[in-house]
């Protein structure tokens, strides 16, 4: 009877809770204490309290008292998994729609129990989640359990918003390693804008740099921009500055890099996103031209071409590594939105720039670039049509038939049977694939 298969069985059909917590008690007074017990046991509680409005105070002192001597897990089971030293710069942390966390059995599986216990009741008993998380401070040794700790901890602050910062901060200065998972972050980041005072999450920002690692330095990029974006204070604006400014710190620039690209679409953080991206363009390091590109994928449904994304795509159309990378989703947000029409200069340059910087790319072209030809094509001759542009249209369109292109030339073969040949070719309407982001980089 006592193994999670049955308990899950029993919850999943309906058991009575009462009837379930009375059978949890019977089967301990009869000797069931051993660890998988115990641990399955939480598990069914903690489902039960999801369900059924938190638990009674008889069984959450019970998990409590388990929790003081279940043995498991063992510290020298920790074994760091988040940070490699071999760990890559080109996904975000904290924006990685695949993060995911080991959810450790034991003291984990209690400690879960525990806080869905006193998290689902109505409303919410915070004072007492909040004593237990004080209670395992010096004693829990295990960071995979006191991440999930964290993970459970940001209901707190719809209390007293600076009694729970506190409480967050002396978890972290008791458990630094929390800061190495990315579980842990994913929540720590959605939580920047509620602690009070600010301060303390600096103090968090300042160990991450102390780290040293390519893991903690491209987090804090990370965390620094968000904590500019939640706070607009002086004191992250100085220190983004600062990095742009030096540009020594290839994994700082990483992170402000991803969430400048994630967030550009907030007009709360434009301005400086795209400044953190215009800065960034310039540089030859792969990486970062690979970010930089992302923005426009990452904002090509919500597309603004403000002051600042003029500015930004220019800079791109100087780099030519960076241009190949980001070229496929510039043309598709110029043909989606119709800048032909409405912004037909820019359209021209940015036209110009790919034949000038990729030429010969075009006629053997990369997966990303493989609708490019055809793109450009159908954009000179809507350039064309334009009085004002009807030379520039055609000097782009001679040029991609000297690259001798078969989408141009095709086009040519059905301007020649037309008598007023560029005005009035119609472009072939295709769908064009949605790109999807690799796992893992986004």
């Amino acid at each position: 009877m006592a193994n999670s298969a049955n308990y899950s069985e029993l919850v999943e059909n309906g058991f009575p809770t009462n009837n379930l917590i009375e059978l949890v008690e019977n089967l301990e007074q009869r000797g069931f204490i051993s660890e998988e017990f115990r641990s399955d046991t939480a598990s069914a509680l903690e489902k039960i309290a999801e369900r059924n409005q938190g638990l009674p105070k008889s069984i959450l002192s019970r998990l409590e008292n388990w929790l003081l001597t279940h043995p498991k897990p063992e510290l020298n089971d920790y074994r760091s998994k988040e940070e490699e030293t071999s760990h890559q710069l080109q996904s975000s942390i904290v924006f990685n729609t695949t993060t995911s966390h080991t959810l450790p059995s034991g003291r984990g599986s209690i400690v879960r129990a525990i806080a869905a216990g006193y998290l689902e009741q109505n409303p919410p008993d915070l004072q007492n989640w909040a004593r237990v998380i004080k209670s395992r401070l010096e004693i829990e040794p295990h960071p995979a359990v006191w991440v999930d700790i964290l993970t459970q901890m940001p209901p707190l602050l719809n209390g007293d918003r600076t009694q729970a910062t506190q409480l967050f901060d002396a978890v972290i200065r008791n458990c630094p390693e929390v800061l190495r998972y990315r579980w842990a972050l994913y929540f720590l980041s959605r939580t920047v804008g509620w602690f009070e005072p600010k301060e303390t999450v600096q103090g968090w920002l300042e160990m991450l740099w102390a780290d040293g690692s390519n893991f903690c330095r491209q987090v804090y990029g990370e965390l620094l921009f968000i904590h500019y974006f939640q706070y607009q204070d002086e004191w992250s604006v100085a220190k983004i500055d600062h990095y742009l400014a030096n540009q020594n710190d290839e994994a700082v620039l990483c992170g402000l890099a991803h969430v400048a690209s994630h967030l550009w679409i907030q007009k709360r953080c434009r301005t400086k996103a795209a400044e953190i991206l215009y800065n960034l363009a310039p540089s030859n390091i792969e990486v970062i031209q690979s970010i930089v590109a992302s923005v426009f994928f990452q904002s090509r449904e919500h597309f603004e071409l403000d002051s600042g994304m003029r500015l930004l795509i220019q800079a791109v159309c100087k780099n030519k590594q960076l241009l190949l990378k980001a070229a496929s989703d510039i043309i598709e947000i110029i043909e989606n939105n119709s800048f032909v029409d409405t912004e037909p200069q820019l359209v021209s340059e940015i036209c110009q720039s790919l034949l000038s910087q990729l030429g010969k790319k075009l006629d053997n072209p990369t997966r990303s670039l493989v609708f490019a030809a055809e793109s450009l094509t159908t954009l000179a001759i809507q350039l064309h049509r334009q009085n004002k542009y009807r030379e520039i249209g055609l000097k782009i369109f001679e040029q991609l038939l000297s690259l001798n292109l078969r989408e141009t030339r095709s086009a040519l073969e059905v301007l020649d049977r037309k008598p007023n040949r560029l005005s009035f070719y119609q472009a072939p309407r295709r769908r064009r694939r949605r790109r999807q982001i690799p796992s893992g980089n986004n």
